[in-house]
């Protein structure tokens, strides 16, 4: 990393897979990079010269949706992320909310018991029988690898002639759409957006996805929720943490978020 920068930067904005002490800028855990309480928001900021704020990847995600995308216009969304990890990110009363200290949405690492005996499966967080063991693309990379040898990309071009790569995405779009649908019928969204690296997946995941979401959520809310399925790429989440960087920097110290009632 060069010098300070001696642009009129107001802060920088930093993404990543993980959990994510927001307030503190601190990684509490990144399976990605191996990182256990790094302080990452600090040690950049000293480097630049500019507050950095830290979030993870799905409230980057959440808060590019807000402004930019699907999520214009709607007061309560969940939004998921399916990669490398499976992030949660909450929406309401359009905003993206944290929970105390931070962290909030850590969907990947709910517990799920999809495959009889063997949902014990360990995680890299420490537990066994997370979500992201099932669902999240690591995990998919080495079940496909396992049981027939192919890449994730070419497994998903042959997902509708092979039926032990059907099974392997089957069961991880099932897990992924039942967990979705639990939180959804705890703050019953007006939308559901689901997003990130899998999405590229296709039918093989998509569909076992949406049916289980949709199956689990029959009767369930009292409105049909909207789901949707978008693209991303880079500029996708820099927007995102550009927007976080810029919330954190001019919010009022000691202020609660707001409610969302009212005005």
């Amino acid at each position: 990393m060069g010098s300070r920068t001696t642009s009129p930067v107001l802060g920088m904005g930093v993404t990543l897979s993980g959990v994510v002490d927001h307030d503190a800028g601190v990684v509490r855990h990144s399976g990605l990079f191996g990182w256990e309480d790094v302080p990452l928001g600090a040690t950049l900021s000293e480097r630049v010269g500019v507050p950095v704020t830290v979030d993870k990847l799905v409230n980057a995600l959440a808060s590019s949706l807000v402004l930019y995308g699907e999520g214009r216009g709607v007061r309560d969304m969940l939004v998921v992320s399916a990669g490398h990890s499976i992030g949660l990110g909450i929406v309401l009363g359009a905003q993206v909310r944290h929970g105390l200290g931070g962290p909030t949405g850590s969907l990947g690492h709910t517990s799920v018991s999809v495959l009889g005996g063997d949902d014990s499966r360990p995680c890299h967080c420490g537990a066994r029988g997370c979500l992201e063991t099932v669902a999240s693309e690591w995990a998919l990379r080495a079940e496909i690898e396992r049981v027939c040898g192919l890449g994730i990309d070419e497994a998903a071009e042959r997902a509708a002639d092979n039926e032990q790569v059907q099974r392997v995405f089957a069961v991880a779009g099932r897990a992924l759409g039942g967990a979705v649908a639990n939180i959804a019928k705890v703050i019953n969204p007006e939308r559901i957006v689901l997003g990130g690296e899998e999405t590229r997946l296709g039918p093989a995941i998509l569909e076992p996805f949406a049916k289980q979401l949709h199956h689990a959520l029959s009767g369930a809310t009292d409105h049909d929720i909207d789901v949707q399925v978008v693209s991303t790429d880079e500029q996708t989440w820099a927007y995102g943490a550009a927007c976080q960087s810029l919330t954190k920097l001019f919010q009022v110290s000691g202020a609660r978020e707001p409610d969302g009632e009212g005005a």
